[in-house]
């Protein structure tokens, strides 16, 4: 999964356990995911176009939002999955996501979402990981941020 290159110990205190934590700035308004392909491409696409020429904007490991949005989020992805099924065009999850911002299924309100990039190497990872995990990975930075600074301010 997504922490697996915590395993390693040059990148984490093997089985040292972890917290996660909102990042810095995070909207509430919106559901956060990871971005692993440019957003602008799909917003002007119908759903079988994403499928067919696998185009994706965000990974579906890791969604972040309150448990309003989250619910909306769900209801669209659902509503999304049924339509694509019926129609004999479901794919990956990551596909579905896709179709749900696309111009014939955001009438249908999906919650706004944030895509976050991360770059290669940065939380000492490398790899697809970076990008799919991304938004995972800014939420254990945020917390061990947090956690030092608290550490740091008691004199620790």
């Amino acid at each position: 999964g997504l922490f697996k290159p915590l395993l390693k110990e040059t990148v984490h205190k093997k089985n040292a356990p972890f917290t996660l934590e909102l990042p810095d700035k995070f909207n509430r308004s919106k559901i956060g995911l990871s971005e692993v392909g440019p957003g602008d491409k799909i917003s002007k696409l119908r759903p079988w176009e994403i499928i067919q020429k696998d185009l994706v904007w965000t990974a579906g490991g890791f969604v972040l939002g309150t448990k309003e949005k989250m619910q909306e989020f769900i209801t669209s992805y659902k509503s999304a999955q049924d339509e694509l099924l019926e129609h004999d065009m479901i794919s990956a999850d990551m596909h579905t996501i896709s179709a749900i911002y696309t111009p014939q299924m955001i009438k249908r309100g999906p919650p706004e979402a944030k895509a976050y990039i991360c770059r290669d190497g940065w939380f000492g990872i490398r790899g697809t990981v970076t990008k799919y995990g991304c938004l995972a990975f800014l939420c254990k930075e945020a917390a061990e941020t947090r956690a030092k600074a608290k550490m740091k301010s008691q004199g620790l």
